[in-house]
């Protein structure tokens, strides 16, 4: 595996901007963490080669319905990536393969409008 496997972003709270990968080692590395959630990349693209993070907001277009909206989190209990849908917080998918069907909507600290309307 290469380094590229182990990214890492944070959300400043204070400011309310995302931090890039290398700003988001700075942090770890020489504290202020307590205003800064960590996020790591999961190893995943998206179907527009977009790297999914955990708190990404991802949408899987279904046949027989609108897009539904998933939040992505790190499963403690699996050791792997899951996707939990946000209108009643159940498992949907695992991220054991590929993300190649989803597409990045958003993340839970900028676009919390759309955990609201669902």
């Amino acid at each position: 595996m290469g380094n590229s496997r182990y990214k890492f972003r944070a959300w400043n709270l204070t400011s309310r901007g995302m931090k890039t990968h290398h700003q988001t080692l700075e942090l770890m590395l020489y504290g202020s963490s307590f205003l800064y959630p960590i996020m790591q990349y999961t190893g995943l693209k998206d179907k527009n080669g977009v790297e999914i993070y955990e708190g990404d907001l991802v949408a899987l277009p279904y046949k027989s319905s609108k897009d539904m909206i998933f939040r992505v989190t790190y499963s403690n209990n699996r050791a792997s990536y899951e996707c939990i849908n946000i209108k009643d917080d159940s498992i949907v998918r695992f991220f054991n393969g590929g993300g190649s069907d989803y597409t990045i909507i958003g993340n839970i600290y900028q676009n919390k409008e759309l955990l609201d309307d669902n």
